[in-house]
């Protein structure tokens, strides 16, 4: 395995690792022992290639010796459609704001940011923007588990609904895909900090100026702040987000904007209620500290993903062979605010088609599942509250099978890459790092949580994203663009 050159030494206070810029030039294809051992503690060197991970290692340390806003006016442009994507596409806004029906503003709301997104794809085709090489090898079980995603769309029992969202799915991960030929690692984690801590801002702002709509009034929720957003849970994982992205910032050097969003993530998570969020976010921060200073720790916690995929399997398990709406424990009825009664009733929908699914959005359209549920409990959601029973349900065993393959080969490349991340500058690691912890939070988030494959949510973009770039081999372009 090939890496970039550098140089050790110690710092007071502990083991570090540093960048020679002066011996990197000379040493580039020689492979340093301390990375090689790092990387070696989970990845023999003949199953991963320098094509597979030291291109990619390479670009991420390049890309952080640029300036971080000095670029073409049109690269520009994308970093502010990037704001303006994850600010649209972060949860549906509450129509009270506005005076508007809500299917109103849900669909001025996913026009704007479908039409953000088209001018993104747009722009990546102008001459001389691109800074990365739009690759596709080491794509192709990611585009897998897409391209199954969308196909599901022809069996659905509601082929308008499914056709609609496995487009703009379509269209999503294209953008992202282009957007990956845009933005280096760490400006895309400066965007989507940004934008969280406006959205973030804007909520405390409602929740103080306009508490009838910011504070939730209904008998399961009292009390609790949504926001700008008609739910809870939008608040509380856009601020369990912030507050990671901020924590990890500020794990480098004082910025005010990180420390604003330290103070404004905190109050999110809290006032949404969303002290798992919270929890979780500190729990990522901590796996990251804690993958600094262990290379075999770093490693087992890549695979932490695959323990949320098993412990889903677990619940999935359970649920179905005891029939049960809930998990007994200690003589007690656990179901996850009444979580477990969705899974249990699209789960037992499931065992009618087990291979292939409902469909894409093929579920909970199905009015005779839809009434059904409402019926019996007097409530309805057409959400799944968990990742895992989402893709079950919808694309089947084997959707779910493609899911944990892809899963594997995921926190394969991610165990690699945070191994390494000692070796690059602060800027980039900073990035690897939010990276790594991100993919971690996302992933445990859909335990309880539905943002997988949800094509216009900024979660499933995100994840689009950081899969695009850990999968795919990156190299510069060439330097055509103009400043």
């Amino acid at each position: 395995m090939h890496f970039l050159g550098f140089s050790r030494y110690r710092e007071t206070g502990g083991a570090m690792l540093a960048v020679s810029e002066q011996h990197a030039s000379k040493m580039q294809m020689r492979a340093d022992p301390i990375v090689e051992k790092a990387v070696g503690s989970f990845v023999k060197p003949s199953q991963y290639p320098a094509t597979a991970l030291g291109p990619s290692f390479a670009a991420i340390r390049n890309a952080a010796a640029e300036p971080l806003y000095a670029a073409a006016p049109a690269l520009v442009s994308a970093r502010w459609m990037v704001l303006g994507i994850a600010v649209m596409s972060a949860g549906n806004f509450n129509p009270a704001l506005f005076g508007l029906p809500d299917a109103t503003v849900e669909t001025a709301q996913k026009l704007v940011a479908l039409g953000l997104w088209l001018a993104l794809i747009a722009i990546s085709f102008l001459p001389g923007t691109q800074r990365q090489r739009p690759v596709t090898t080491g794509l192709l079980l990611p585009v897998l588990v897409v391209g199954w995603v969308a196909l599901s769309a022809s069996w659905s029992g509601q082929p308008d609904d499914s056709l609609g969202k496995a487009l703009v799915l379509l269209l999503t991960t294209f953008g992202a895909w282009r957007a990956a030929t845009l933005l280096h690692w760490h400006e895309f984690f400066e965007q989507l900090m940004q934008a969280q801590l406006l959205l973030v801002l804007a909520s405390i702002a409602v929740v103080i100026a306009m508490p009838s709509i910011g504070v939730l009034h209904n008998w399961q929720h009292d009390g609790l702040w949504s926001g700008i957003y008609i739910s809870k849970q939008t608040l509380g994982t856009v601020a369990a987000n912030l507050l990671f992205l901020c924590l990890l910032r500020l794990c480098y050097q004082p910025s005010p904007i990180a420390l604003l969003g330290l103070l404004a993530g905190t109050a999110g998570v809290l006032g949404s209620g969303s002290r798992g969020g919270a929890v979780m976010a500190a729990a990522a921060v901590g796996c990251v500290l804690l993958a600094r200073r262990s290379p075999r720790l770093a490693g087992l916690m890549s695979y932490l993903p695959i323990l949320c995929l098993l412990l889903a399997t677990a619940g999935i398990t359970f649920i179905l062979l005891s029939g049960l709406s809930y998990f007994p424990l200690f003589g007690t009825k656990v179901d996850l605010t009444e979580r477990t009664i969705i899974w249990q009733f699209s789960l037992d929908a499931w065992t009618t088609r087990p291979w292939l699914g409902f469909g894409v959005q093929g579920f909970w359209t199905e009015a005779s599942y839809y009434d059904r549920f409402l019926r019996i409990h007097g409530w309805v959601l057409d959400n799944y509250h968990s990742g895992y029973v989402n893709f079950l349900v919808e694309f089947g065993a084997i959707g779910f099978a493609l899911l944990t393959g892809f899963m594997l080969v995921l926190c394969r490349k991610l165990a690699a890459i945070i191994a390494a991340a000692p070796a690059l500058p602060s800027r980039a690691r900073f990035a690897v790092e939010a990276a790594f912890g991100l993919i971690v939070l996302l992933f445990t988030i859909n335990l309880t949580e539905s943002f997988f494959m949800r094509a216009t949510d900024f979660s499933q973009v995100t994840t689009t994203l950081l899969t695009i770039m850990l999968f795919a081999p990156r190299s510069s372009a060439p330097r055509l663009n103009a400043r």
